[in-house]
Parts: structure tokens; C-alpha cells; sequence
């Protein structure tokens, strides 16, 4: 049994913006690949074996990492942004479950 403990890094960079054109901008300007790569390399010293979540944009890291990182247990994804599972080479794992709310 895994212990019930939370891990929420920063993937983009702060800014206080109040409509969803400038956030995509934002996120353009970081760019895409930037903020899931932040994503993969604060996952790294996670065991395998855990549920992923992302809110807003950081559902394509957590996407990512449910769908690529073996061992991944589950998924959920706030605010969907999902991308088709064929961006990160692979299909989803059967044994991992997704929630898209």
C-alpha cells in the first residue's frame, strides 16, 4: 500500500493572468514541450507506482507520464487539455485507469 502523499511542483512559470488567450500565450511562449519536460524531471524521483494528476495545463505532463512511465497505477485530469495518446508514442495503458473531470 503507498502512503497517501501529495507532490505538486511549479511546471510553468508564475504570472498572474485573468484570461484564457493571455494563459495560452503564456504557455506558447514556455512552450508546450518545456512544461511537460518540467514534468518528467520532477517526477523522476517518484516511485513508478502512482496515480498522476493535472490541472489545467499540467494534465499534458501528467498525460504523459500516466501514459509512458510504466508502473503508473492511474490519472486524473482537471480542466481537460488532453491530447490524443499518439503525441507520446504509445497507447494507454490497460492497466491504468483515467478520470477526466
Amino acid at each position: 500500500m503507498l502512503p497517501d502523499t501529495s507532490f505538486m511542483p511549479r511546471i510553468s512559470t508564475p504570472a498572474e493572468l485573468s484570461e484564457l488567450a493571455d494563459g495560452v500565450r503564456h504557455a506558447e511562449h514556455i512552450g508546450f514541450n518545456t512544461i511537460i519536460e518540467r514534468g518528467r524531471l520532477a517526477a523522476g524521483s517518484l516511485p513508478n507506482e502512482i496515480v498522476y494528476a493535472g490541472f489545467s495545463l499540467g494534465v499534458l505532463p501528467a498525460q504523459m507520464l500516466a501514459q509512458t512511465r510504466p508502473g503508473a497505477t492511474g490519472a486524473l485530469f482537471c480542466f481537460t487539455v488532453c491530447v490524443p495518446t499518439s503525441e507520446f508514442g504509445r497507447p494507454w495503458p490497460q492497466a491504468s485507469r483515467s478520470r477526466y473531470t
